[in-house]
């Protein structure tokens, strides 16, 4: 039998099983011990009032590519194929997504979202934490947070006729997109 609890004291009796369930019914996500510290050297950029970002697409079904990319404005054109076969194979084009080069502008995750706001955010050669969203992930790793379906994937260079696990690579890359946008 359990003893009364005097105010401020715990106790550490175990809960109920239907108790705890209810608690976790949306599931609970483990996260190893390499992804939890998000990396502090990658402090929020400072947030300039009404500054645009600059993209290239439609953003017509609210779908972000973010990348980095210090040779174009947006993308340079041999990516941009690529990116374009891409979305093709999963039935889109640039009138449904915006492309964000974060070589080119400050980015700020929260700005960005604010300003286009994502149901699905494509990071391709950087991370969401690189520009100060407090989430990181493995590639390919399709991850669900803050309203949003992220993936993250290699720079597009990595999976470009010239590397040497391109392949591979992109066979990954094409299973993420499968779950993200399976019809």
């Amino acid at each position: 039998m359990a003893e009364s609890i005097n105010e401020g004291e715990m106790t550490l009796e175990p809960m109920p099983a239907a108790l705890l369930a209810g608690m976790f019914s949306k599931g609970v996500v483990a996260i190893p011990e390499e992804f939890q510290d998000i990396r502090e050297d990658a402090a929020p950029v400072a947030k300039e009032p009404g500054k645009k970002v600059q993209y290239l697409g439609a953003f017509g079904k609210n779908i972000l590519v973010v990348v980095n990319d210090p040779t174009a404005l947006h993308l340079n054109q041999e990516d941009l194929d690529f990116l374009g076969k891409v979305l093709a194979a999963v039935k889109l084009s640039l009138a449904d997504v915006a492309i964000v080069n974060s070589a080119t502008q400050q980015l700020e995750y929260f700005s960005l979202q604010e300003q286009l706001p994502a149901v699905v955010a494509l990071y391709f050669g950087l991370q969401p934490v690189d520009i100060g969203a407090p989430i990181k992930f493995p590639q390919f790793q399709v991850q669900k947070w803050n309203h949003c379906t992220f993936l993250y994937a290699p720079a597009f260079e990595e999976m470009g006729p010239l590397a040497s696990n391109a392949v591979a690579l992109k066979k990954e890359l094409w299973a993420a997109l499968q779950k993200i946008f399976a019809s």
